[in-house]
């Protein structure tokens, strides 16, 4: 799950991740995962991932620049070794 992570998300002085960071994102990788099922990427918009995800469309930007990001971390993550 670590792989999900950027640079400085975690807390510097314990080097901990906070959990909310960890389950938010997962949560955005879950709800892309799920619409990609039924739906091309190209099709899919950031506020759908969102929706599905039950988090505002604010909270994707806090994780990811756009749905590119979102795909690329979730690749990473499931390819990960």
């Amino acid at each position: 799950m670590a792989q999900l992570l950027q640079p400085g998300t975690g807390a510097p002085e314990t080097g901990t991740i906070d959990p909310r960071i960890l389950r938010s994102r997962r949560m955005l990788m879950e709800a892309l995962a799920k619409l990609l099922i039924t739906k091309h990427f190209e099709e899919i918009s950031i506020q759908e991932i969102a929706d599905e995800a039950t988090l505002n469309r604010a909270t994707f930007y806090l994780h990811y620049p756009d749905k590119n990001a979102l795909l690329q971390a979730m690749t990473e993550s499931r390819f990960a070794i």
